[in-house]
């Protein structure tokens, strides 16, 4: 696996299409399949959503949040990250094209 954009798009967008034939094939033989009760409407769902896709839209993934999906798992700890370097990366952009007066 190469680690560019188009390489890892193409890699989601293949693990994203396995688990969703994964969840039609749970779905048509659940009855020969043990679904513990906290998994069973993801599985048994008529249009099942995938955790990646849930993921891969910003939208889906802040409805989680504001839910409680992702308490404990540092969730702010990375948003906070993310705003550092964002804040860094500005700062060092300003520092290394600011023109001269000289």
């Amino acid at each position: 696996m190469k680690l560019n954009g188009e390489q890892d798009a193409a890699t989601i967008n293949t693990a994203n299409s396995a688990l969703n034939g994964a969840y039609s094939t749970i779905k048509k033989n659940q009855d020969m399949v043990i679904i513990q009760d906290s998994d069973k409407d993801v599985y048994t769902a008529e249009n099942p959503v995938t955790k990646i896709t849930r993921l891969l839209s910003v939208v889906d993934t802040w409805e989680d949040y504001i839910q409680g999906d992702f308490a404990g798992r540092g969730f702010i700890f990375w948003i906070i990250i993310s705003i550092l370097v964002d804040i860094a990366a500005f700062i060092f952009f300003d520092i290394a094209f600011k023109k001269s007066e000289y």
